[in-house]
């Protein structure tokens, strides 16, 4: 083997290498990073960025409401009537409160963001959907980054 041979092998050794391990951290973050290009991409499309003091944060809802489809039955019969009706909770449901026209997922990360709580209907339907465990997820790195913890 010539000596350009041996620096060729090496070269794409150590380049396999680099692409794996970059492979395994974007897998390993992956919610980070959607949660972050969802948020920036949230942001950038509203020139009126709320104040980061949750005390002064004006949020257009009180909670946002992350469910399965199959269990609407319940979240609009039941629980829509004893929060909303009942105790004039402001709640966002996807079914009525996404703006048709954007992408689901920026939908979700702006609900998410524009409710001062997360209500989650955690059923074996919500487990097996993928859209539930998005929604999830954005709210879990929601309550990381933006609110410190809450």
């Amino acid at each position: 083997m010539s000596y350009e041979g041996l620096i060729i092998g090496v070269t794409t050794g150590i380049l396999m290498f680099i692409f794996i391990l970059c492979g395994g951290i974007v897998y390993r973050y992956r919610w980070k990073l959607r949660y972050l290009y969802y948020m920036v991409k949230v942001k950038w499309h509203d020139p009126e960025h709320k104040s980061n003091n949750k005390d002064e944060r004006l949020y257009m809802y009180d909670a946002f409401v992350s469910y399965a489809n199959e269990d609407d039955t319940f979240v609009h019969h039941k629980l829509l009537n004893n929060l909303e009706k009942n105790g004039g909770i402001q709640l966002c449901l996807h079914r009525r409160n996404f703006l048709p026209g954007n992408d689901i997922a920026t939908n979700i990360t702006s609900a998410i963001h524009n409710s001062r709580k997360t209500i989650v209907i955690m059923s074996s339907n919500y487990l097996a959907s993928y859209w539930c465990m998005f929604e999830y997820n954005m709210a879990k790195m929601e309550s990381i980054y933006e609110r410190n913890c809450e």
